[in-house]
């Protein structure tokens, strides 16, 4: 940034920071939803989020700007705890729930999509002010803010728990609230933790769907290719489901082994790599620019897919309790990675070109290719030595 004088990486840092406060965020929300319900969290990290926004738009340090990103990432990320168990709370989870948390497993991979393009148009725009761009956030969501604060307590615990403490005819037997948030904050910081070390089916998954959310920092110019993938591969994922998935319950005479769920990855991890490749040697002066733009295409649909498919595999496999942590530890994962390549990957394709930095990247997405093809076929044999309580147990 020129107006602070300082060096590329320096001023990468307010998006990585933002990002990695994403991983913070949702590790405390979630435990006080569960005690004070959703609203409240609305409320404050919205907020927060707000608040914190404002102040960075006005930063006269990337110091100052660096920080307050952190703290609004942090503080604004609460929904990405509570929006699943919203959704979970307002819809029948075998039924209606499906197309609200398709749009919400989405919304991740929309901001490095659409960020750049929309980000670029406004500085163009306003001469080359980047505060401006933060003034779109803010303008975004303090009125959403502003319409959580009219929301309903959506949580049925905490609606129970409303009723009885209003009720003389009823005797609440409630728990110690501070004890318990302590129990549910451990919880939720240790046991995606310990997953990501004692479980192969979360670790290899979460590692997976990591690497395609940080890829998407390197496809800033293909965002039209990308969206067309998206499309696809939530097509895809509704084919599956409709077709092989139903056929599976059929044949078992009701619930279908959860590896039934990664159909859709599978087809994701061929077309990840054929995707990076496909960008990595496209850029040329003899080719036309909607080459690389369409190798997004494949690329949008393998990210996409593979991530939708490992999530409602993981959710699947494990109770309800057991699988928000699992959920939680891939979204650590996921936003450290998104935290960390904007940081070197200028770097990388500086030094080894366009073409060999992306085939780099190619060559590791090939390398993770069997990864869904292995639990689809040895799925069942780590379900069977989880530490942790599955469905099946």
């Amino acid at each position: 940034m020129l107006e602070f004088n300082v060096s590329r990486e320096i001023a990468i840092l307010p998006l990585s920071l933002y990002t990695l406060g994403f991983t913070i965020g949702p590790v405390i929300s979630a435990p006080l939803s569960e005690l004070y319900g959703r609203r409240i969290i609305y409320w404050t990290t919205m907020l927060l989020l707000v608040v914190f926004t404002g102040i960075a738009s006005v930063s006269n340090s990337i110091g100052m700007l660096i920080a307050f990103r952190f703290l609004a990432g942090m503080g604004g990320s609460g929904a990405l705890a509570v929006g699943a168990g919203t959704i979970s709370d307002l819809w029948d989870m075998k039924s209606e729930a499906g197309r609200a948390a398709l749009f919400y497993t989405i919304a991740p991979f929309l901001g490095p999509t659409l960020g750049p393009l929309t980000g670029a148009y406004i500085i163009d725009q306003y001469h080359n002010d980047w505060r401006y761009t933060i003034y779109v956030i803010m303008i975004i969501a303090a009125p959403i803010a502003f319409m959580a604060c009219f929301m309903k307590e959506t949580s049925g615990s905490r609606v129970l728990y409303l009723r009885s403490k209003n009720s003389m005819d009823t005797v609440a037997h409630i728990e110690d609230d501070t004890m318990l948030l302590i129990c549910k904050l451990k919880a939720s910081l240790l046991r995606p933790v310990q997953m990501m070390f004692l479980e192969p089916l979360v670790a290899l998954l979460s590692i997976y769907t990591a690497f395609a959310f940080a890829m998407m920092f390197s496809f800033f110019g293909s965002f039209l290719g990308i969206l067309v993938g998206f499309l696809l591969a939530i097509a895809s994922f509704g084919i599956f489901n409709a077709t092989l998935f139903r056929k599976a319950g059929i044949k078992a005479k009701g619930r279908p082994a959860p590896e039934h769920r990664l159909y859709a990855s599978m087809l994701g991890s061929i077309m990840l790599p054929i995707g990076l490749f496909w960008f990595a040697w496209s850029p040329r002066k003899d080719v036309h620019w909607i080459v690389p733009v369409l190798g997004g295409v494949p690329f949008g649909w393998g990210c996409l897919a593979i991530f939708i498919s490992a999530i409602t595999y993981i959710v699947e496999v494990y109770t309800a309790d057991i699988s928000a942590s699992a959920v939680a530890a891939n979204g650590i994962l996921r936003y450290c990675f998104g935290a960390a390549f904007p940081l070197f990957t200028l770097q990388m394709y500086e030094k080894l070109g366009i073409q060999w930095a992306g085939s780099l990247f190619g060559f590791v997405a090939l390398a993770m290719l069997p990864v869904p093809w292995a639990f689809f076929k040895y799925g069942s044999v780590l379900r069977k030595r989880s530490r942790y309580e599955t469905r099946e147990s």
